[in-house]
Parts: C-alpha cells; structure tokens; sequence
C-alpha cells in the first residue's frame, strides 16, 4: 500500500485560508463617492465656457481703440510733424 502524500506547508489550495488572511477580494466596498458615476454617465461640462457674442463685441470694440489711437498717432506724428498732446487722434 501506498502512503497518502504528506501536506507541505507551502502546499496550499485556494480553499485553505486563514481567518486573519484578507486578499483583495474581501474588503468591504467603499460608499460611492460623488465623483464615481457609472461609465456611461458624461461628465456636465460648464454651460458657461468659451466667448460669447457680448465677449466678442467688447474685445473687439476695446482692441479697435487701441489700434485707432496708436495709427493716429503714428500718422499726425509722421504727416503732420505734431508731437507731444497734438499726437493725439481728432484733437482740435
């Protein structure tokens, strides 16, 4: 007769788990964050994002004066020899 095969120690079954042992499989689950969505949720993006058209009028309008300002400075200085506050645009 055969003898039955001693158990090692480092032999061990999936099943052969100590009580204090805990792999990954046994932690509790966390309470869901507010963050965690399921996947197929999208994120709300900001309605608010990008220039509107009020944005657009008033970089526009401000970049305007400022390029009429430096052009007519450039041309009363260049054309008509002024300098100092007569440099400036439609000034009498």
């Amino acid at each position: 007769m055969k003898k039955p095969a001693e158990k090692n120690p480092d032999d061990k079954k999936p099943d052969d788990k100590k009580p204090d042992d805990k792999a990954p499989d046994d932690k509790k689950p966390d309470d869901k964050k507010p963050d965690d969505k399921k996947p197929d949720e999208k994120k709300p993006e900001d309605k608010n994002s990008g220039m509107g058209l009020f944005s657009f009028l008033y970089y526009l309008f401000i970049f305007g004066f400022i390029i009429y300002f430096v052009v007519g400075c450039v041309y009363n200085s260049m054309i008509n020899n002024e300098t100092g506050l007569n440099m400036i645009p439609n000034r009498g």
